[in-house]
């Protein structure tokens, strides 16, 4: 889209996302589409949220996803926050937790 005029009603054009328009398939695909290591890091860095700010103030309690539908209603999959997903632990530990080199 150029700018919200581009969308159908309810949605809004936005700037400067990390997805590629021309990497999209027109058409659905007779197979499953792999996720592409590219494509899984952007998703990284991606959690549920009201908002991206909702997401990024609070991603230690939120979801973390690959799209709207990893998230509950009225939340949708915010990308490029600051938190990162593999940086992250389940639980909170009482003491700081060393990240593995794997």
């Amino acid at each position: 889209c150029e700018d919200d005029n581009d969308c159908i009603e309810f949605e809004y054009c936005w700037m400067q996302t990390p997805c590629d328009y021309y990497a999209t398939t027109e058409t659905p695909t007779r197979r499953p589409t792999v996720m592409s290591s590219e494509q899984k890091a952007v998703h990284r860095y991606s959690f549920c949220g009201e908002s991206w700010t909702d997401a990024r103030d609070n991603c230690e309690t939120k979801d973390h996803c690959e799209d709207d539908n990893d998230c509950i209603e009225f939340e949708y999959c915010w990308m490029q926050t600051p938190c990162d997903y593999y940086a992250t632990t389940e639980t909170p530990t009482r003491r700081p937790t060393v990240m593995s080199s794997e």
